[in-house]
């Protein structure tokens, strides 16, 4: 989808994209260290897909 942005902006739209992706990830690896010893694998599973099921409604 970065070919239709202005090439003036696509740079900078991809540096933002990746680095949410990052943040997304070290958050996602802290929420697991401390969910899966306490409450197991399927509370985090849950917990990952909250946000995209608020966005989807």
């Amino acid at each position: 989808m970065l070919e239709y942005l202005p090439s003036s902006t696509r740079a900078t739209i991809t540096i933002v994209i990746e680095l949410f992706w990052s943040i997304g990830s070290i958050f996602e690896y802290l929420l697991a260290m401390y969910i899966v010893p306490t409450y197991g694998w399927r509370i985090l599973t849950g917990l990952s897909a909250l946000p995209i099921s608020i966005v989807a409604i």
